[in-house]
Order: structure tokens, then sequence, then C-alpha cells
């Protein structure tokens, strides 16, 4: 029979931070939910009561506590990495999706309405073309990579697909523009062939 999963100890540092997102955040939140399941476990509270408690999967909060156990928890949130000390600007997040029912219900749009640091872009309806960069990038990063791994669970999927991420945007050059990386395009668009091609 397998060990129950259980969190690790809390420190003092984590447990006051834990507490205080508890305390101060919304019951729903995705956040909120996330602490009280490792607050619950680290206090021996098993999965199938933690995930009554807060109306999730037992599968979900296994990840959360292996999540949780294998690098900690999260510093700050996202939000905060993502601004800028001095000027307080948020450096927001492009989060780009199709136009299927998934991205359309009431609860994304919840979900997109709390997250002021993303900033939601659907492709266009019957617009192949954009759609298709979309998969295929898709398609590179489960073909390429993911399939030729074996992932046990979520947190290790994430690491992996950020890598991809990584070795995709930062050192594969790509033939389509002119033998550049993405993050050369993005940060000099005058690269792009085509782009060059229209300004000549």
């Amino acid at each position: 029979m397998a060990e129950p999963v259980r969190a690790r100890r809390l420190t003092e540092e984590e447990g006051r931070r834990l507490q205080q997102i508890v305390r101060r955040g919304k019951h729903e939140s995705i956040r909120v939910r996330g602490a009280m399941m490792v607050m619950a476990s680290a206090a021996g509270t098993p999965v199938p009561a933690i995930a009554r408690l807060v109306a999730a999967d037992e599968d979900t909060v296994r990840d959360v506590i292996h999540a949780f156990n294998e690098v900690g928890w999260p510093r700050c949130p996202l939000a905060e990495a993502l601004t800028d000390p001095i000027t307080g600007q948020i450096h927001r997040i492009k989060l780009v999706t199709d136009n299927g029912p998934a991205f359309k219900c009431a609860a994304f749009a919840r979900f997109i309405a709390g997250r002021t640091e993303f900033v939601h872009i659907r492709t266009r309806r019957r617009s192949p073309g954009q759609n298709g960069v979309r998969e295929r990038a898709f398609g590179s990063l489960t073909y390429e990579h993911l399939y030729r791994l074996e992932i046990d669970d979520l947190p290790a999927l994430a690491r992996e697909a950020e890598a991809y991420r990584q070795i995709f945007n930062h050192i594969r050059p790509h033939q389509t523009v002119g033998g550049h990386r993405p993050i050369e395009i993005y940060r000099n668009p005058g690269l792009h062939p085509q782009l060059s091609d229209h300004n000549s």
C-alpha cells in the first residue's frame, strides 16, 4: 500500500506566510485554497478530508502537497514578481487562447478578472493561421520534448514545459525567422525576414 501523502513540517516563516494568505485572501481563490491544503496536510489531515474541505479533487491536493515538498511555497505572488520595484509598473504576461468554451465560460472570466498580471488575448474566430501558430507551438512542446520524457507529476510537467520554453525562445535558432532566436526578434523586430523585406 502506498504511503499517505503529507506536507513536510513548516518553517516558522512558511507557517506565518500561509496564515496571512488564508486570512487576507478570498476563500475561492486558487492561492488561498492551496495554502489551506498545505497547512491542513502539515497538521496531519489526510488527503480525502482536505479535498472535502476545499472542494477539490484528491489528485489536485496531492499535486499541491508534492509541489510544496519539492520547491516550497512561492515567495511572492506572480504579480509582485512582475512589478518593477522603481516604477511600480506590472510587466503583464500575454495569455493567448483560442475561442473554445473553456476560455469563454464565466469561471475563466472570473479568473482573468482577478489576475492583473495577465493580458488575455483570444485568437480571431475563423482564423486558422492564428490558431495554427498556437497548435504548432503546443505540438513542438509535446512531440519534441515532453513525449521523450517520463513525467510523474504536475510539478515535473511544469518544470519541463518551462525548460523547453527557454530552449525554444532563447537558445534554438529558427529557420522561419532567418536563423534568429525568437527573443532576438522580440527585442529587434527588424530582424524578422518578412518585416525587413517589407521595409526595404
